[in-house]
Order: C-alpha cells, then sequence, then structure tokens
C-alpha cells in the first residue's frame, strides 16, 4: 500500500475526535472513493519531486472528494464508524481488492 494512502488514512483518522456512531458513508461510496486515490497513487508516486507530488496529492483528493459529491468530515466520520468496527475493514479491503483485480483484469 502507497504509504502517502497510508499517511492519508492516518491523519484522516487522527485528526478526528468524532466518536460519532453513525456511517455517513455507504460502503460502496467509501470503497469507490478509495479506489479513486489509489488509482491517482498509481499515477503520482512516478514524478520524482516530493513537495510537487505532495501538492498535487492535496488538490487532487480534494477533486476527488469533489467528485463523489463526499467531505472530508464524511470520510472521517466514516474511518472512525470503521475503526470501532474493524471487520468492516476486512470486508472493505477484501471488496477493494476485487475490484481493483477486476480493473486491472479488464484493461489487459
Amino acid at each position: 500500500m502507497n504509504k502517502i494512502l497510508v499517511a492519508f488514512l492516518l491523519i484522516l483518522t487522527t485528526i478526528s475526535c468524532n466518536t460519532n456512531e453513525s456511517q455517513p458513508l455507504s460502503q460502496e461510496q467509501f470503497i469507490d472513493f478509495y479506489i479513486d486515490i489509489q488509482k491517482f497513487d498509481e499515477t503520482i508516486s512516478k514524478e520524482n519531486v516530493d513537495s510537487l507530488r505532495m501538492q498535487l496529492h492535496k488538490q487532487r483528493i480534494v477533486q476527488i472528494l469533489e467528485f463523489h459529491k463526499i467531505t472530508k468530515e464524511d470520510v472521517l466520520e466514516t474511518v472512525n464508524y470503521y475503526n470501532t468496527h474493524p471487520l468492516l475493514w476486512k470486508y472493505f479491503f477484501d471488496s477493494v481488492n476485487v475490484r481493483l483485480a477486476k480493473m486491472k483484469n479488464s484493461s489487459d
């Protein structure tokens, strides 16, 4: 997993202190958002300049949030919700892996 993506998720988790039990994003919305971030990370990781990469990454995250019509707070609350329900993370990553594999196979 890309270091930037892991850092992004850790930052989102640690920034938010909300222990709300609601899940603002559906599983599908969260997976779609995560896959778009993952696809972007694959393309930007080829850049050589770290500061440029970080700037582009921040801008692209905003664009992806806007595309999915979700907010950073929605993602934070969803991450917190998943953190209180660890089995959801397993299902989430299993679903992401299956979808990424299908995408890869369809592009081959």
